[in-house]
């Protein structure tokens, strides 16, 4: 997890966000692994750097893609990061003065949804409202693997700390669990959710997945078992937007579209506080 805690990264706020005298509406925020800087992308095709200690913004491309900025990834590195787009392509920028370096044009036939980076900083991995997860080679810069396997837009993936598993969830319903080096799938949780999905997160020892929805729903899978094994009914009064992990991974943050932050007991899902 990065240095600073984090519940926004890459999940689309869907509402006004003000730093400084700047107002944007905002899609996507990514953290650099060394908490001092922060990435804003915009519907507005915007992307701005933040001095989070400053808080002052440091550059800014007002027309970063040709539509809005979708979802964002800082590189291990401290030095890159790279943006996906509603126009399906994905550009890697410097972090330190906001220059396109390189462009994967066409990377998806639709939106990005979901952008994440190995932490050697050799692969990154995208999914998109085309249906498909793929992997890419930052050495290269070429495509190495896709999968196809949902059978609707594919709204967030994760890879586990340990590099070996993807996760990723779908409007399909479903959850789709692949092996990272051998580039399969492994199972597929089927009917996960009533309606569209919104988040995941992965536990550290790769034996639970958290998942959320617009059902109002958080779940916790086991995935030895290949069951639910937690689920918390109504857990926000509207539909669920993001999910995180605390820095001990004894607990599960959400956010919802009721303005309210809930804290939860891991694995058991009990509602141990919140704020609103």
């Amino acid at each position: 997890m990065d240095a600073t805690p984090n519940m926004l990264d890459n999940q689309c706020l869907d509402d006004w966000v003000i730093l400084g005298e700047d107002v944007d509406v905002i899609a996507a925020i990514a953290f650099t692994p060394d908490g001092l800087m922060m990435i804003t992308g915009s519907e507005n095709k915007s992307i701005k750097i933040w001095d989070l200690q400053k808080m002052k913004c440091m550059a800014s491309v007002p027309e970063a893609h040709i539509e809005g900025i979708k979802c964002l990834v800082a590189s291990p590195d401290n030095k890159h990061f790279l943006s996906g787009s509603y126009d399906g392509c994905i550009k890697m920028w410097t972090l330190k003065d906001l220059k396109s370096i390189h462009t994967f044009p066409n990377a998806h036939n639709f939106a990005v949804t979901s952008l994440k980076t190995t932490k050697d900083g050799l692969y990154l991995l995208s999914s998109s409202d085309d249906w498909t997860v793929k992997i890419w080679s930052l050495e290269t810069n070429t495509q190495v693997h896709t999968f196809k396997d949902h059978t609707d837009a594919v709204t967030d993936l994760i890879l586990s700390v340990d590099h070996t598993l993807i996760a990723s969830a779908s409007n399909d319903r479903s959850i789709k669990v692949y092996d990272f080096f051998n580039r399969k799938m492994l199972f597929s949780l089927d009917d996960a959710h009533t309606d569209d999905f919104i988040s995941l997160c992965i536990s550290p020892d790769n034996k639970q997945l958290v998942s959320s929805a617009d059902d109002k729903r958080i779940k916790v899978w086991d995935l030895e078992q290949r069951k639910c094994i937690a689920c918390a009914e109504k857990a926000h009064q509207n539909e669920l937007r993001s999910l995180a992990f605390s820095f001990d991974n004894k607990l599960i943050f959400s956010a919802g579209g009721d303005g309210a932050i809930k804290i939860w007991s891991f694995p058991e899902l009990t509602l141990i506080n919140q704020f609103e």
